[in-house]
């Protein structure tokens, strides 16, 4: 029983308890908060689906210049490593270019698969009859096709850039020297004719 003081209070009453601080159930930067959602998972494959478009269109109308002759190609690799001289050294940009597609490609990956994740765990019983109504082959078969595009990426770096696919491991020549007569050697960076003879030059233009 509380007893009540002369000033009012009383004594002996029970306190209520300690009301806990609530969590915090949103954080606090945006980007986070974009990507825990579909809707955001769904924003990031647009955009970065968007740049990978725009590369290869890019990289589409660069190698289009091997039509022109050697000269336009040749100018065309320089061009790549040279870009940004003398503000950026030497090849710098090219190299901010394949950071950026490499990020982009381990984010729409990644939001892809999550993305699958979250509808089968939206649905963990599968349909007993399923028809395809709104939706098209294309989109249907977008999975297979961005696992075949992925591996040919791999195989297409491996064999241009890196050097490590061809058969005799060296660089393809640029037309200057007739490809594939001629084939870079990894060390000297230089053209070797298969038939004899080195001849310096230019690589031709990789990504």
């Amino acid at each position: 029983m509380a007893t009540q003081l002369l000033d009012g209070k009383a004594t002996g009453r029970p306190r209520p308890a300690s009301v806990r601080k609530a969590r915090r159930v949103w954080s606090s930067n945006p980007a986070v908060v974009l990507w825990g959602t579909v809707v955001g998972k769904k924003v990031v494959m647009a955009v970065t689906g968007l740049v990978l478009v725009g590369f290869v269109i890019a990289h589409m109308l660069g190698n289009l210049k091997i039509f022109l002759g050697a000269e336009a190609i040749d100018a065309y690799a320089v061009f790549l490593r040279t870009m940004g001289e003398p503000l950026f050294p030497y090849g710098s940009l090219l190299w901010v270019v394949r950071i950026v597609l490499l990020v982009c490609v381990a984010l729409h990956i990644t939001a892809a698969v999550q993305l699958t994740r979250m509808n089968w765990a939206a649905r963990p019983q599968g349909y007993h009859t399923k028809r395809s109504i709104a939706t098209t082959y294309v989109a249907r078969t977008m999975r297979w096709s961005g696992v075949n595009l992925a591996l040919f990426i791999v195989y297409h770096l491996l064999h241009l850039t890196a050097g490590a696919a061809s058969r005799s491991g060296t660089w393809p020549c640029s037309t200057s020297w007739q490809w594939p007569a001629c084939t870079w050697t990894t060390a000297s960076g230089a053209c070797s004719r298969r038939s004899g003879g080195t001849t310096p030059g230019p690589r031709g233009p990789s990504r």
